[in-house]
């Protein structure tokens, strides 16, 4: 994804607010924590207060927002939405079209497509 295709979903998107993850080249919004071992991919992008933790893998075009916590080694690819105050187990696959908002918990090692 390019700045202006950021810009576009975001018109406030300014290089003083969102920089590029050195893994992966994904978008990521200052606000958010990304640990530096996770991949955060081209087309992906991670903003709001969340929470992207060791080893994680977000690709494709993938979104993280809200205070969500994505945890150790799970994976987020796809078109796969990702917010509020989700979490994302250890090794889970979160992947495909599917929205997980609000409240949820996806336990480790389970694969959503």
């Amino acid at each position: 994804m390019t700045f202006k295709e950021l810009q576009k979903l975001f018109p406030d998107a300014s290089f003083k607010t969102w920089h590029r993850h050195h893994n992966g080249l994904g978008w990521v919004k200052n606000t958010a924590t990304v640990d530096n071992t996770a991949f955060i991919g081209p087309n992906a992008i991670v903003f709001g207060k969340s929470i992207v933790g060791p080893r994680v893998k977000i690709y494709g075009q993938a979104s993280i927002s809200g205070k969500a916590q994505i945890h150790a080694d799970a994976e987020v690819f796809g078109h796969a939405r990702i917010c509020g105050f989700a979490h994302i187990g250890r090794m889970a696959k979160v992947s495909g079209y599917q929205d997980i908002f609000a409240y949820e918990w996806i336990s480790p090692l389970v694969v959503l497509e």
